[in-house]
């Protein structure tokens, strides 16, 4: 009796493990996000009037806003009284970014920029339009006499400009790559050679600057490119040799120009191959 008491619960324990991976993984995770990720305009008109209902329950409010309270206190060593914000320059930011990674098309972008640039024509901080707001119905703001503390000041996000200098050597079909690995943007990925400087080389400075640190001259150069990220703007400039250096960094990489596809590149670089078709 004992070996089928084990037996059974060993059965009963097997049949939990396989019912929660098929009912939570498979139904509650890996379907839904699918089908989400395949059919995102069908799957957000069948989930809004469910969610809306799930949010506006009492019970599931309550419960949801003592859980972001406690994550506050743990993420951020303190709680926030009115909850994460991100501020609008912090918005402009990931859109652009979302833009340049083909995340989002241009006319998205003008969308999300058109309603913030709404909000600052109408919705002004010191003297709101709201007789001639079209949402003004919909306002939370205005239906509960909070106008006047509206917006909630926050710190501006600083944006940093960094300019980098990429080095694309070129000799007998073969170019030079590089794996970055330290903590910074684009980690894991690859890129051509950089040097990264303070500010923008001026062309009179561009043939000293490289001879000194390389012992070449480009023969070419690209058109500034301006790649912005949310907390970056990163200012580029592609330069062009037409032979190895003598002396080459140990992280350097020897690749065959028509294999720069196998490897992963930031978005930045990506479609700066595609434009000239390296």
């Amino acid at each position: 009796h004992k070996n089928c008491i084990e037996y059974n619960l060993i059965d009963d324990v097997a049949i939990g493990v396989l019912l929660n991976v098929i009912v939570f993984f498979v139904l509650a995770e890996a379907v839904p996000k699918t089908y989400a990720l395949l059919y995102p305009e069908r799957a957000a008109l069948t989930t809004a009037r469910g969610t809306k209902l799930l949010v506006s329950f009492p019970p599931l409010k309550m419960v949801s806003g003592w859980l972001i309270s406690l994550t506050n206190v743990i993420v951020k060593g303190k709680g926030l009284e009115q909850g994460p914000f991100v501020s609008e320059q912090e918005l402009l930011g990931i859109v652009e970014a979302a833009m340049n990674d083909d995340v989002i098309e241009e006319e998205e972008r003008d969308l999300i920029e058109s309603i913030i640039e709404f909000g600052a024509l109408l919705c002004k901080p010191a003297n709101p339009d709201c007789e001639k707001c079209p949402l003004s119905s919909k306002c939370l703001s205005l239906a509960n006499n909070t106008i006047n503390e509206r917006p909630l000041k926050e710190k501006k996000t600083k944006v940093r400009n960094r300019y980098f200098n990429f080095l694309i050597f070129k000799e007998n079909e073969q170019i030079l790559i590089e794996k970055r690995i330290s903590k910074d943007i684009w980690q894991h990925l690859y890129q051509f050679p950089l040097i990264e400087t303070e500010k923008e080389l001026n062309n009179e400075d561009i043939t000293s600057f490289f001879q000194e640190k390389i012992g070449l001259t480009p023969h070419d150069l690209s058109k500034p490119i301006t790649h912005i990220l949310s907390h970056q703007r990163i200012n580029t400039v592609f330069y062009f040799f037409d032979q190895f250096p003598n002396q080459k960094d140990e992280n350097w990489i020897s690749i065959s120009k028509s294999k720069i596809d196998n490897y992963p590149l930031p978005r930045l670089i990506d479609r700066f191959l595609e434009e000239q078709n390296l």
